[in-house]
């Protein structure tokens, strides 16, 4: 009588095929986990600050906004007591374009009328493994804030890179997202 078995080779080939397989897996969950980071910062940042727009015209209150982006968070305060928070994912890099540098600690103040009182735009790009923005990384995203005294309405704008644009590129052009050509305008 003959014993069956499995060859050493055989085992081999099973795991390495195992293998690829975990490792394709795993690759297509990290993408779905990033572009599902990216629809709720498209459908969540843009109403955050609209939300607290219209609740700072309404009570007519100032309201202080503070952009802690190097712990991936936006806090919103009213005589130093927190109102609301928004959490931004962890998958990219964020900054805000001042002065031609990208800064991730910022505040500004949500006026009692509804606008900001500074315009400025935050970028959203790929993440890295450093802390700071080098000037490699690839653009993913900007939303525009902009204030019109005038109206007195606050513009939140959103734009996506239609080629490839790193971070550095941007301070060198010195543009605003609206003036740059590589940049798509989503929604007004």
């Amino acid at each position: 009588m003959k014993k069956k078995a499995f060859s050493i080779i055989e085992l081999l080939i099973v795991v390495a095929i195992l293998g690829i397989l975990v490792g394709i897996g795993g690759v297509s969950i990290k993408r779905q986990a990033k572009s599902n980071a990216m629809i709720r910062i498209k459908n969540e940042l843009g109403d955050f600050f609209r939300v607290a727009s219209k609740r700072s015209k309404e009570t007519r209150k100032k309201y202080l906004v503070e952009f802690k982006l190097n712990e991936n968070i936006i806090k919103i305060s009213k005589e130093g007591k927190p109102i609301e928070k928004m959490s931004l994912p962890n998958f990219f890099e964020y900054g805000i374009m001042w002065k031609s540098k990208y800064i991730q600690n910022f505040t500004v103040e949500l006026e009692n009328y509804g606008n900001l009182d500074k315009n400025f735009s935050l970028y959203i790009f790929e993440k890295n493994n450093t802390e700071e923005i080098t000037g490699n990384e690839k653009l993913e995203y900007v939303v525009s804030f902009s204030s019109d005294r005038g109206i007195k309405y606050l513009h939140v704008r959103e734009y996506i890179p239609i080629t490839e644009i790193n971070s550095s590129q941007i301070i060198k052009d010195k543009k605003s997202p609206s003036a740059n050509k590589n940049l798509k305008l989503l929604k007004d």
